[in-house]
């Protein structure tokens, strides 16, 4: 008896449901690279500032700018382009560059 072979319909429903998983895996390994960024960007923070010889302050917020742009060049060695956050403040969205936080878009 011959091998059945797939029919058009049931080859398009495997190749959708391929593809279907390759974005949910792209998309959850993108979500994990930009955790792993976080996580390396606060642990680096936190040993710069605990460095007696660090000139930083012992508030991580007070230098944004610098934890910003730390985040972006983690981001930058994941991978990622132009790394940006997209955010509304008060119904205006709002775009910081994570490469240069003082040139951003409103």
């Amino acid at each position: 008896m011959p091998a059945a072979t797939p029919t058009p319909s049931r080859e398009s429903s495997r190749n959708l449901e391929t593809r279907s998983r390759t974005v949910v895996r792209r998309d959850a390994m993108g979500v994990a690279a930009v955790r792993v960024a976080g996580r390396l960007t606060h642990t680096e923070l936190l040993a710069n500032q605990a460095s007696p010889s660090s000139a930083h302050s012992s508030d991580p917020t007070v230098d944004l700018d610098e934890l910003l742009t730390m985040l972006g060049s983690y981001l930058l060695s994941s991978g990622f382009e132009h790394p940006e956050i997209h955010a509304k403040l008060g119904g205006q969205s709002i775009v910081v560059n994570l490469v240069s936080p003082e040139i951003s878009a409103t």
